[in-house]
């Protein structure tokens, strides 16, 4: 008990602000709580790794490995390595992903950036081929809405000269543009719709991910539970997102666990039904941002 309590006292030394309560047997210490202690923390690898959060109260499985590589799957996204669905390996260059949006209720005005099109939505053009048709109008005016507002805003100064949002913003105008004016078969359509939602997400993050960094420090702010976050296996990464209050998930060598300090054990969040259980659609056609991350790592 002495030693134990000894051990959290000079652990003291340099850490934040938050304070937590750590349960020693019986004895309540007062700690604070840094980037390196663990809300949560979870074993992974088969014993090889651990990996904490110090802001998230749930850890969802990492997208490990140096050689993975990306599948189209039925929903027309790419299973827990895509970056729409699941929290990825931070790359300082696509810092922004973290900052993506997680899937919202279908009362929110943003709910058809999740939606999956149905052939309901698919609505036959008047001409002489069959199965030929566009997008029902109801569905494309939910879609542009929110799509011009966000155009519009990423228009303004502070995000003049950016070389990526002048990128999405063309792609996504010319995305909206087919879906309004080409009619194609449903599998088209319906990739260009899916293709027109992640583009708009990403543009969405980049701008609030800019927006958010330039407005630190706040203290007062709360951890952005409704962003993916992103994992990391750098120290000096995880200080940066817990301070700016951005979701983060430290992995660390299993060996290191008598230095890290851990509130609570909790089982991995895998990705379920209906994503991990789509079948693969279409051959492999690019690596993840998985191995960006782990260029200089190696799991």
């Amino acid at each position: 008990m002495i030693q134990a309590f000894y051990f959290i006292k000079q652990s003291l030394k340099g850490v934040g602000n938050i304070v937590q309560n750590v349960l020693i047997g019986c004895l309540i210490v007062y700690v604070a709580l840094s980037s390196s202690d663990g809300l949560v923390g979870s074993v992974i690898a088969n014993g090889k790794y651990i990996v904490t959060s110090p802001n998230i109260k749930s850890i969802p499985d990492p997208p490990l490995g140096g050689d993975r590589q990306l599948y189209l799957r039925e929903n027309l996204r790419f299973g827990d390595d895509d970056p729409l669905q699941w929290p990825q390996p931070y790359v300082a260059k696509y810092a922004h992903l973290s900052f993506i949006l997680r899937s919202c209720g279908p009362c929110n005005p943003l709910a058809i950036m999740w939606w999956v099109p149905d052939r309901s939505s698919h609505k036959a053009d008047n001409g002489m081929l069959f199965g030929i048709g566009k997008l029902c109008t109801m569905d494309l005016v939910d879609l542009k809405s929110p799509s011009l507002q966000l155009l519009d805003r990423a228009t303004l100064p502070m995000f003049c000269g950016k070389q990526l949002v002048t990128q999405l913003s063309n792609t996504l105008q010319h995305l909206l543009h087919r879906l309004e004016h080409i009619a194609t078969n449903f599998f088209t359509m319906r990739l260009g719709v899916r293709e027109a939602q992640r583009v708009f997400l990403e543009l969405r993050a980049i701008l609030d991910y800019k927006e958010h960094m330039d407005s630190l420090p706040v203290m007062s702010r709360k951890v952005c539970c409704n962003i993916m976050g992103a994992f990391t296996f750098e120290l000096g990464v995880c200080e940066k997102l817990f301070q700016a209050q951005i979701p983060v998930w430290l992995i660390r060598l299993y060996s290191e666990l008598h230095s890290i300090r851990i509130k609570k054990v909790v089982s991995l969040d895998i990705l379920v039904t209906p994503f991990r259980s789509f079948p693969v659609f279409a051959p492999s056609i690019h690596l993840s941002i998985v191995d960006m991350a782990m260029s200089s790592k190696s799991i």
